[in-house]
């Protein structure tokens, strides 16, 4: 009877090793998203400022607010992470995100059509962290997860306030 109650002993520690372990990848994997999100939105509205310089356009404030949440949020995600566990984002989605914003500006800089390229980008980013965060939200750290939920509701502000644009 011993020797069964060492083995399961053994299974329970080995099985609370193995959630805490996955409790740390899905921490650093939500944490890396909201970071590599944050780091492509802000370069994003950084391209798209750059693309607007000297126009008249009325949504520039909205961008520039957009780009600051992105930075906030770049900022507090970079400084979570243990810099080993960081992941930048991909280097072609960068290129093709910034040669799809200057494309689209050239052919059309009215603030609807920029309105309708930021909301695209951001309801794309609020569905993918959504489904990130309820993955994840019972092992992953309360702080990465309030980060993260966070995130989302700026994303979600951000698509309302881009509406009027439209």
């Amino acid at each position: 009877i011993s020797a069964c109650l060492v083995g399961s002993e053994m299974c329970i520690r080995d099985s609370t090793k193995l959630n805490l372990e996955r409790g740390i990848m899905e921490t650093n994997e939500l944490l890396n998203y909201v970071y590599e999100n944050a780091k492509m939105g802000k370069e994003s509205c950084d391209t798209l400022l750059k693309e607007l310089d000297g126009k008249e356009n009325k949504i520039i404030d909205a961008v520039e607010d957009i780009l600051k949440d992105y930075e906030d949020f770049e900022i507090k995600a970079k400084n979570m992470l243990v810099d080993d566990d960081r992941e930048e984002p991909n280097m072609f989605a960068r290129i093709s995100a910034s040669m799809g914003i200057k494309m689209k500006t050239k052919s059309d800089n009215s603030d609807a059509n920029i309105a309708d390229m930021l909301i695209e980008g951001l309801t794309m980013g609020e569905l993918e962290i959504s489904k990130k965060i309820e993955n994840t939200k019972k092992s992953t750290n309360k702080e990465v997860c309030n980060l993260a939920c966070n995130f989302k509701k700026f994303q979600k502000n951000a698509i309302v306030k881009l509406k009027k644009f439209l």
